[in-house]
């Protein structure tokens, strides 16, 4: 596992060419020191999913699993030997408290990184895969592994998947 392996970055959620390249390591420390701490905090006031949608697609945004020539899974130039795994409150309705289930799932030996969605009604783990052309087949192991302790995954499990910044000063390492 290296923390220096480089994944996309892209502007917004609509982008499909990436704007530049960061490690994993800098994607994380970032969501902990958010530069985004204002346009995040106006995401998670809002009532409604739409004005939510509308200001998390304007929010950069990162494939994880990779550096990208354009965002598709075709695209993919090099994986960063990672998988992002989101969990949300669609197929999590028992998960009252997020911060707790954060710290839960980034507990675990098999994460390196654990931190609330943008929204905070859900978290994502940053998790270090051992065979990176098996990609689809780590994700369904991963699947089996959190289901078995309580908490399903958001299903879709393609390499070129967004994950977009968020703000959690404590978030897990």
């Amino acid at each position: 596992m290296n923390v220096n392996n480089k994944i996309s970055l892209f502007r917004s959620y609509y982008e499909t060419d990436p704007w530049a390249s960061l490690s994993i390591l800098d994607f994380a420390s970032n969501v902990i020191v958010c530069d985004y701490k204002a346009e995040i905090a106006e995401l998670r006031k809002a009532e409604d999913k739409e004005t939510r949608d509308k200001i998390k697609a304007q929010l950069p945004a990162v494939t994880v699993s990779g550096v990208f020539r354009e965002r598709n899974n075709k695209g993919l130039l090099r994986h960063s030997g990672f998988i992002c795994v989101d969990f949300d409150e669609k197929q999590n309705s028992h998960i009252k408290d997020w911060a707790e289930a954060r710290d839960i799932i980034g507990e675990l030996a098999e994460v390196l990184f654990c931190a609330l969605s943008v929204s905070a009604r859900g978290c994502f783990a940053i998790i270090p895969v051992a065979l990176p052309d098996q990609h689809v087949a780590h994700f369904k192991a991963l699947q089996k592994i959190f289901a078995d302790i309580g908490f399903i995954c958001d299903p879709t499990s393609d390499v070129s998947r967004l994950r977009g910044i968020s703000s959690d000063p404590d978030a897990t390492w």
